[in-house]
C-alpha cells in the first residue's frame, strides 16, 4: 500500500497510505490534472453508484421511452419498399417492359435465381477493348487514380528538380560563405 500511496502527489492534509486502508465501499482516491496538466494533491472522495440495468427493459418501459421521445410514431410503421437490387433485376429481364410500380414488384425470395446470377454473355470483341480499357487506364490513369506514364514523369521531375536545386543551393551558399576549394 505504501508503494500506492507513493504514486500520487502528496497532500499535507492526508495519509494516503493510512486512507487506502481505510476506503469503504463507493469511496476513491481522486487525483485531477489542473490546467496544463499538472496534478493536483490526492483527495478522498465518495462516488455514485452507477445508474444502470444489466439486463433487457420491460415492455412497459420500452412503451415509455418510445411515447417520450420526438420522433414518436414517426417509425413505428414497417415499411418494405422495392430495393434497387430488384428495379435492376427486373430491368435486365425486360429492357423493352416498362418500370413497375412498387406494389407490383416481386420480394426478393420471389425473383428467380437466373437474375440474381452474374452476366456470362460476354462477347471476345468486347472483352478485348475491356483488355485495352484496362491497359489505357493503367498507363494513362482515370479521372480519379494517376497512370504509370505520369507518374514516372512526376517521379523523373522531382528527382530533377531536386538535382538542380541541389546545385545552385551549393554554389550561392559555396559563394557566400567562401567554401573550400580544392
Amino acid at each position: 500500500m505504501r508503494t500506492a500511496a507513493e504514486t500520487f502527489v502528496a497532500n499535507p492534509k492526508l495519509d494516503v497510505a493510512k486512507v487506502i486502508a481505510e476506503l469503504g465501499v463507493g469511496e476513491a482516491l481522486v487525483s485531477m490534472l489542473q490546467d496544463k496538466g499538472v496534478p493536483m494533491p490526492v483527495e478522498r472522495t465518495t462516488i455514485c453508484p452507477p445508474r444502470c440495468r444489466m439486463g433487457a427493459i420491460t415492455a412497459e418501459e420500452r412503451a415509455a421511452v418510445r411515447s417520450r421521445s420526438p420522433i414518436s410514431g414517426k417509425y413505428d410503421t414497417r415499411v418494405n419498399r422495392e430495393s434497387a437490387y430488384e428495379i435492376l433485376s427486373k430491368r435486365s429481364v425486360s429492357a423493352d417492359a416498362p418500370v413497375a410500380r412498387p406494389s407490383e414488384a416481386p420480394s426478393r425470395d420471389q425473383a428467380p435465381a437466373q437474375d440474381r446470377a452474374p452476366r456470362q454473355d460476354q462477347t471476345p470483341t468486347k472483352e478485348k477493348s475491356d483488355l485495352g480499357s484496362q491497359v489505357s487506364d493503367i498507363l494513362w490513369g482515370t479521372k480519379r487514380r494517376q497512370g504509370m506514364v505520369e507518374a514516372m514523369a512526376k517521379q523523373a521531375a522531382r528527382t530533377v528538380g531536386s538535382q538542380i536545386g541541389r546545385q545552385i543551393l551549393r554554389g550561392v551558399l559555396g559563394g557566400i560563405l567562401g567554401g573550400s576549394r580544392r
